[in-house]
């Protein structure tokens, strides 16, 4: 995988949509994508960064398992029979989000865009009947004070941001617009954060750029960015956000679980944001030293956190094809 360079004082991404919808702020970036610019390049995508990726994913929405169970659901195929819903939806996330050919594919009609989102989350949602599967929201849903677009403007809203969409010419660009606009349309009855960052990091992986992760500590960082946008039009929160996300994901080897857990553990990922806060811890980039083997005193403190217990299976999801194809 690469990571795109992003410079400032590029040339600004003006893309202004007029009228009653969440877009009608002018969508702007002081720091676009150069498009042949190269930070780096990593290894492919491996199964134990999908794993993180859908673990994390599901978590901050409430999804919440110890690692070791999510180990025994993804890579051993065991479901909770207390917990079935959950464990299918953490399952379903990482079917879609492993395999290469799922996350190669990106709308170039807006009639693809529906297709996607819908068959999507049909696939992650499956074992939630209630939530309906793969339809649009029929009832108006909201968080807070926040009130989501109503089911009946879901269409012509994602009509009306396919359309910028469309305009945006960089992998990092649609990625985070595409985000933006499934999270602030919210157009099914559950799911849509999900389905926001599936959508957002199928752009870069059908560019083959590094994904982008939010670790548990980060969720609080991408939802104010969400919020600053959507309230008064200030993209620049989100988007360091994101970019700080993907520089994070590309900073990591992923081909050893055990590894992986550990700088994960030391880089404050799996802490609680409000514990954070509290504490003044940050997430943070990976050192170098952090890779090296028995480094405990490198632990980046508080890193270890609700939610990371591995109790120890049978199953070494490391011993399987970190290239496998599909899903």
């Amino acid at each position: 995988m690469r990571l795109t360079s992003r410079l400032p004082g590029r040339e600004k991404l003006q893309c202004t949509l007029h009228g009653e919808t969440p877009f009608a702020h002018p969508w702007k970036a002081d720091h676009r994508s150069a498009r042949r610019g190269q930070r780096g390049s990593g290894t492919p995508v491996t199964l134990h960064a999908a794993f993180f990726e859908a673990y994390f994913s599901n978590f901050n929405e409430g999804t919440e398992f110890e690692i070791g169970e999510a180990e025994d659901i993804i890579f051993g195929g065991r479901i909770h029979n207390d917990r079935p819903a959950d464990a299918h939806d953490i399952r379903g996330t990482f079917d879609i989000v492993s395999s290469r050919e799922e996350m190669a594919k990106t709308p170039k009609k807006f009639e693809e865009l529906l297709g996607l989102l819908k068959q999507r989350h049909a696939l992650m949602l499956g074992g939630r009947s209630e939530t309906m599967p793969g339809e649009f929201k029929s009832k108006s849903n909201r968080a807070g004070v926040t009130t989501f677009v109503r089911p009946d403007e879901v269409i012509g809203t994602l009509e009306k941001g396919f359309e910028i969409y469309s305009r945006l010419d960089t992998p990092f660009d649609r990625a985070v617009f595409m985000m933006f606009m499934i999270a602030v349309v919210h157009p099914f009855s559950d799911g849509n954060g999900r389905s926001a960052r599936i959508m957002m990091n199928a752009e870069l992986a059908v560019a083959n750029e590094s994904r982008i992760i939010i670790p548990t500590i980060y969720r609080s960082n991408c939802l104010e960015g969400l919020s600053l946008m959507s309230t008064h039009g200030d993209p620049d929160t989100l988007i360091r956000t994101l970019d700080f996300g993907q520089r994070y994901v590309h900073s990591f080897h992923w081909s050893n679980l055990d590894q992986t857990m550990d700088v994960l553990k030391k880089t404050n990922a799996f802490l609680r944001p409000e514990e954070g806060d509290r504490n003044g811890i940050r997430l943070r980039l990976p050192r170098a030293v952090d890779f090296a083997r028995d480094n405990d005193e490198n632990d980046g403190g508080g890193g270890a956190s609700g939610g990371v217990g591995r109790p120890q299976s049978d199953v070494r999801p490391d011993r399987l094809d970190p290239e496998r194809k599909d899903g």
